[in-house]
């Protein structure tokens, strides 16, 4: 974090996961397989589902990774999500939603890299770290359970990412782009 000119602490991670100020994250996947890491303090209570409707990917589109996509994508062990692990080129794509009240505190840790260890920095310094690395955090009311409507849409839209491009094959095109080959007619 001293790259991007924030002050922040390696300290050992909080025996309590609630001590005042400590950032819980988790690793979540929708139905499109784009990936969000969710954090906010250990005593706020998240509805994956009202996020889902939130996010306009219906009520029930959200849900945990699977502990092979918190390996694979964000290339940490499975008990290990960090906000930190976005640096990773396979993160690329992983959107991260913090819940707002984390601005209020005068301090703020998350888990790090380092196992057993977690980042304590003011809130402005989480962000400018993160924006270091290239990643945005948005700072949204995670726990705020607007009306969803025709003239109400999802407030929380906007932070979806474009799914993820197809694998392409050898030749440079997706499966989905080839036309299936013409049979020949029979004389």
């Amino acid at each position: 974090m001293a790259q991007g000119g924030a002050a922040a602490q390696l300290l050992p991670h909080p025996a309590d996961p609630q001590a005042a100020g400590t950032l819980t994250s988790v690793f979540v996947k929708d139905k499109k397989a784009r990936f969000y890491v969710i954090s906010a303090l250990a005593t706020t209570k998240i509805d994956l589902k009202l996020l889902s409707a939130r996010l306009g990917l219906g009520k029930g589109g959200m849900k945990p990774a699977e502990p092979e996509s918190v390996v694979e994508v964000l290339q940490v062990a499975a008990d290990s999500v960090s906000p930190f692990a976005v640096a990773n080129a396979s993160a690329s794509g992983v959107v991260l939603l913090f819940d707002h009240t984390a601005l209020e505190q005068p301090a703020v840790a998350v888990a790090s890299l380092e196992p057993g260890s977690c980042v304590s920095a003011a809130p402005a310094a989480l962000q400018a770290a993160l924006k270091v690395l290239g990643k945005d955090a948005h700072f949204v009311d995670l726990t705020a359970e607007p009306k969803i409507d025709r003239e109400n849409p999802p407030d929380l839209a906007k932070y979806v990412p474009e799914p993820p491009a197809k694998p392409a094959d050898a030749d440079g095109t997706s499966k989905e782009s080839q036309a299936p080959a013409a049979q020949p007619s029979k004389p």
